[in-house]
């Protein structure tokens, strides 16, 4: 069943539990043709199984997060396929940031090495999270790169989140699971590593990021499909040029060749940056206290508790909020000039701390 479906079916219902309370009959009116209501009614025929896989996730503190979920990441949820479902499993502290992502060839040189580690070090000191795919090479240095100074990063899974995949990234996958990032992945605890799951996951990474960062990558790489999602999704791609007669540089020249930003520094990156991502990070960088809600009022918390660290719609706090619309108009006017939010084109509103 395509995402976008298993989108219409939740958006009728409400919720995963509602789903399976589900008849045909509702299965069609949320979309659904028969063949494939009657293929989902004979599914519930497996909750057991389900109810074995929630036993498992609250045995091993693993977190559901639901696209209603106010932790659900704001930008991964404007992609024209978002998971309705994701499990994690870190801080979810790390939900809250704005990310990069920075992907590559699995067999890198000493050069992508090197220009991985130096951006991501530069990116995590002006603000952002590093977020990539946990495989080897360019990715693992990206994460590695982000926790060596501190830094928030976000590790997206081809598999279940309690398999640690590649068995030589434990390292990293330790230093995550104890707070130090947070993993993310659309596939039940125990799925095992399929190849066909990591275009899928592909997705995921360009959809949680403003921009994708290509560090270093062959032609045919698995990495271009991740540019290829970004650019799907009117993300920012960025690409380190390499020497042209590596293989491991083709890729990237590629991508710079067919309109990706070339990268030298992380200026070159913050250049491309909407206004309020950049506004954002100068705010969060010179702001340092640690609960902002002690200088609001009670309706300023409620309508800054209901916007997130990317663009929310003035209609969707609205209907999220039970006090008037006059209350939110005064609190988000209120909020705007003490520079908690900031209000940005469309009616849309933005965290700022």
């Amino acid at each position: 069943m395509s995402e976008r479906l298993k989108i219409s079916l939740y958006k009728h219902f409400g919720s995963c539990e509602a789903i399976f309370e589900g008849a045909i009959l509702q299965y069609e009116e949320a979309g659904l043709n028969y063949k494939q209501a009657d293929k989902l009614f004979k599914y519930k025929e497996q909750l057991d199984k389900a109810k074995k896989i929630n036993e498992f996730i609250e045995k091993n503190n693993i977190d559901i997060i639901e696209i209603n979920d106010p932790l659900y990441p704001e930008t991964l949820k404007q992609i024209d396929d978002p998971p309705i479902l994701l499990y994690g499993k870190g801080d979810k502290n790390h939900l809250r940031k704005q990310y990069i992502s920075v992907v590559g060839s699995r067999k890198c040189s000493d050069y992508g090495f090197r220009i991985t580690k130096k951006l991501c070090i530069d990116l995590v000191e002006v603000g952002f999270g590093i977020c990539s795919g946990m495989a080897e090479g360019i990715d693992s240095y990206a994460h590695k790169a982000a926790l060596s100074v501190g830094g928030s990063t976000i590790a997206v899974f081809g598999n279940g989140i309690d398999i640690c995949y590649p068995v030589k990234n434990k390292e990293i996958y330790d230093s995550i699971i104890f707070g130090k990032g947070y993993m993310l992945s659309e596939f039940a605890p125990s799925t095992p590593t399929y190849n066909y799951n990591f275009p899928k996951r592909n997705r995921i990474i360009s959809g949680l990021s403003v921009g994708v960062l290509v560090t270093e990558a062959a032609l045919g790489s698995g990495t271009l499909i991740t540019a290829n999602r970004a650019e799907d999704q009117n993300k920012q791609i960025f690409a380190v040029p390499g020497n042209i007669d590596s293989k491991m540089s083709q890729g990237t020249n590629a991508l710079i060749k067919d309109g990706a930003t070339l990268v030298s520094s992380i200026d070159d990156i913050f250049e491309e940056l909407p206004y309020y991502v950049k506004k954002q990070l100068k705010t969060i960088k010179e702001d340092k206290s640690e609960d902002v809600r002690k200088l609001l009022d009670k309706n300023e918390v409620m309508v800054y508790d209901g916007l997130s660290w990317q663009p929310t719609d003035k209609e969707e706090i609205i209907n999220k909020l039970e006090i008037s619309i006059g209350e939110i108009d005064m609190a988000l006017l209120t909020l705007t000039m003490k520079s908690f939010i900031d209000r940005l084109p469309a009616n849309r509103y933005i965290k700022l701390k």
